[in-house]
């Protein structure tokens, strides 16, 4: 897998200028679908933001295929008390603005019976524009993690250990 992001990264410039400034938004606006989507647990509007042969890894575990990601969607949107945002932080734009590479924060709220848990990851997307539409073609998050106070924590680190 890192082989895949380095391949596609090597082809990648941040562009600059209308080509990026006119492309950001709409990335940012897909991004921000998927909360929506998940808040309303429309699986299709879910699966609308990727390509029919986009492949997903969430931490070990890969995805490929429209129908693979929809499997497991389904489990995902059932999950009680479900929330999801998704925030880019730096996005990268290939030459020709038809590919983009959008990292930034995946965080999921659910309901447990222990109560509210806020799990977060970094993540990566990669869209590319076909025949005038956005697609996710890959998505890549690591393992979620518990967060506290805004931070994510760390497996075996007590409060006043030195992280």
């Amino acid at each position: 897998m890192a082989l895949f992001v380095a391949a596609i990264h090597s082809g990648c410039t941040m562009l600059s200028g209308g080509k990026a400034k006119s492309v950001e938004p709409t990335i940012r606006g897909l991004d921000a679908q998927f909360g929506i989507s998940v808040a309303q647990h429309d699986l299709e509007g879910y699966l609308a933001a990727y390509a029919p042969t986009a492949v997903a890894v969430a931490g070990d575990f890969p995805l490929s295929g429209i129908d693979a990601i929809r499997m497991n969607a389904k489990r995902f949107l059932s999950a009680p008390g479900l929330v999801y945002s998704v925030v880019p932080e730096k996005m990268e734009f290939a030459p020709d603005g038809e590919l983009v590479l959008d990292h930034g924060r995946v965080t999921v709220v659910i309901d447990t019976l222990q109560g509210q848990s806020k799990l977060g990851a970094p993540y990566l997307h990669v869209w590319r524009k076909t025949r005038g539409e956005w697609k996710l073609i890959f998505e890549y998050f690591r393992t979620l993690e518990k967060e506290e106070s805004g931070r994510p924590h760390k497996a075996g680190a007590e409060d006043g250990e030195k992280k």
